[in-house]
C-alpha cells in the first residue's frame, strides 16, 4: 500500500479523533508532475479534506485500490457528519462562551454592586454610630429631664397640698362671706323697705299741708292788688308747685320700686297713644313742633298710665331744652322682637359725662341745675318704667349745643305691614351707609 492509499485508508480514523489534522510529508503527483507539499503540523480543515477526497474520487486514480476509492463517498459522508457535529459543538461552545461572558459580566456587576453596598453599609454604620452617640446624649438629657420632672412632681404635689388647704380655707371664707352677703342683703332690703315706707309717709305728710296751700294761695292772690304782694304770691305759688311736683315724682318712684307693684300690660296702638299724649301736653305749638313718625300699625304691650308718664317726661324735657322754633321728632322701628322708640330734639345736648349720669336719681345737667321747675327725677322715673317693661333706655348726643336723642325699647306686637316697612327702611339705611362708606 503506497502512501496515498494509506492516507485514504486511514482518513476515517483520523476524522473521528482530533480536530486538527496533522499529516506527514507526502507527495502527490499531479498532471504536471509537480509535488504538492503538506508540511507536518499544518492545520487542515475538514472542507479541504473533503475537497481532496472528491478530487481523488473524481480522477479515479489507477494506482489506488478500487475498493479504497469506492469507500471515499462513505468517508466524505462520515467527515461531513463529523463536521456538522463539530459545528454544533462549536456553536454550543460559542453560546456557552457568550453565556459565560454574560455570567462573568453579571458577576462583575454584582461585585461592583456589592462594593457599592459595602461602601453604603460603611457610611450607614458611620451614620448609625453618630445616631448612637446622639441617642446616648439624648438618653443622658432625658435622664436629667426625668430627674428634674421628679423634683417638679414632688414640688407640684406639695403645691397641690397647699392649694387644697387654701381651697378649704377659701370655701370656709366663701361660706362666711355668703352668710354675710345674705345678712347684708336682708339689711339692705329692710332699709329699702323702710326708705319706701318713709318716702310714702313723708309724701303723705307733705301732700296733706300742700293741698290747702295749692288751693288757698291762688284765692288769696285774687284778692290782692299790691304789685309787690302779687310778685311774692307768684313766688310762693311757683315754689309750692315745685314742692308738689317733687313730692308727686318721689311717690311715683317709691311706687315703682315697691316689690308689690304690678304693671298692667295691654295691647296698645303706639301711634294713637302718642298722638293722644301730645294733644294733652301743655306747650306753645307756635314755638315748638312735635312730629310723630310712628306707623299707625305699630302695636305694643304696655301699661297705658306708665306709657303716659314716660312720654310726658321725655317730651316735656325735649321741649324745655329746645330753642324756640325747634322740632321734636318721634320715630319707632322693630329691633330683635322689640319696638325701639326714639325722641330727638335740637336742644342743648349732653356731654359724655352727662350721658352716663343722666338717669341717676335727682341728677340735673349743668344747663338746668338752677331751673326751679326741674326736680331731677323725670328721667329716673322713665328708667324705672322701661325696666318694668323689660326694656332698655339710653341717650345719645354729639355734645353741648348739638341736640339729644333718647332711645328706649318696648315689647313688640309687629304687624306684617309694619315689618315690611321696617325691612325696607333697613335696606335703605344699609345702601346709604355703603354709599357713604
Amino acid at each position: 500500500m503506497d502512501y496515498q492509499q494509506w492516507l485514504v485508508w486511514s482518513l476515517p480514523k483520523r476524522v473521528l479523533s482530533p480536530s486538527k489534522w496533522i499529516y506527514e510529508i507526502m507527495y502527490i503527483k499531479n498532471e504536471n508532475k509537480k509535488n504538492v507539499l503538506i508540511e507536518d503540523g499544518e492545520y487542515c480543515g475538514l472542507s479541504q479534506v473533503i475537497s481532496f477526497l472528491q478530487k481523488i474520487y473524481s480522477n479515479k486514480d489507477k494506482t489506488m485500490d478500487e475498493s479504497l476509492i469506492n469507500q471515499i463517498p462513505n468517508i466524505i459522508e462520515i467527515i461531513e457528519k463529523r463536521e456538522r457535529e463539530i459545528n454544533n459543538i462549536t456553536t454550543s461552545l460559542s453560546f456557552a462562551n457568550a453565556k459565560s461572558a454574560e455570567l462573568i459580566a453579571e458577576e462583575e456587576n454584582r461585585n461592583k454592586q456589592l462594593a457599592i453596598a459595602n461602601a453604603n453599609a460603611a457610611e450607614l454604620m458611620a451614620e448609625i454610630e453618630l445616631k448612637n452617640d446622639k441617642i446616648q446624649k439624648l438618653n443622658k438629657s432625658l435622664a436629667k429631664a426625668n430627674a428634674e420632672a421628679s423634683e417638679l412632681i414632688i414640688e407640684i404635689e406639695s403645691k397641690k397640698e397647699e392649694l387644697e388647704k387654701a381651697h378649704e380655707e377659701l370655701n370656709i371664707l366663701n361660706k362666711h362671706l355668703e352668710e354675710k352677703v345674705q345678712e347684708r342683703t336682708a339689711e339692705i332690703q329692710h332699709l329699702l323697705f323702710e326708705k319706701d315706707e318713709f318716702i310714702n309717709e313723708l309724701s303723705h305728710d307733705l301732700r296733706t299741708p300742700l293741698t290747702p296751700l295749692i288751693n288757698l294761695i291762688p284765692m288769696l292772690k285774687k284778692n290782692e292788688q299790691d304789685p309787690k304782694q302779687l310778685e311774692l304770691f307768684e313766688i310762693i305759688i311757683n315754689n309750692v308747685d315745685r314742692i308738689h311736683r317733687v313730692v308727686k315724682k318721689t311717690v311715683r318712684i317709691a311706687t315703682l320700686n315697691a316689690p308689690s307693684f304690678q304693671i298692667n300690660k295691654e295691647r296698645t296702638n303706639l301711634a294713637d297713644k302718642i298722638n293722644n299724649i301730645i294733644s294733652n301736653l301743655e306747650y306753645d305749638n307756635q314755638k315748638y313742633q312735635i312730629i310723630n313718625n310712628i306707623s299707625e300699625n305699630t302695636q305694643t304691650l304696655t301699661d297705658g298710665e306708665l306709657l303716659k308718664d314716660l312720654f310726658n317726661n321725655l317730651v316735656d324735657n325735649a321741649i324745655k331744652f329746645s330753642p324756640d322754633g325747634g322740632t321734636i321728632t318721634i320715630n319707632a322701628i322693630p329691633r330683635n322682637n322689640k319696638i325701639q322708640v326714639s325722641i330727638s330734639d335740637p336742644g342743648i345736648g349732653l356731654s359724655e359725662k352727662e350721658l352716663i349720669c343722666v338717669f341717676d336719681d335727682f341728677y340735673k345737667a349743668d344747663w338746668s341745675r338752677h331751673d326751679l321747675c326741674s326736680s331731677g327725677l323725670g328721667l329716673t322715673i322713665c328708667k324705672k318704667i322701661i325696666e318694668k317693661h323689660d326694656g332698655k333706655i339710653w341717650a345719645e348726643s354729639k355734645g353741648h349745643g348739638k341736640g339729644s336723642t333718647f332711645y328706649f325699647t318696648l315689647p313688640s306686637i309687629v304687624s306684617d305691614e309694619f315689618l315690611t316697612i321696617s325691612e325696607d327702611l333697613d335696606k335703605i339705611n344699609n345702601n346709604l351707609n355703603n354709599k357713604l362708606g
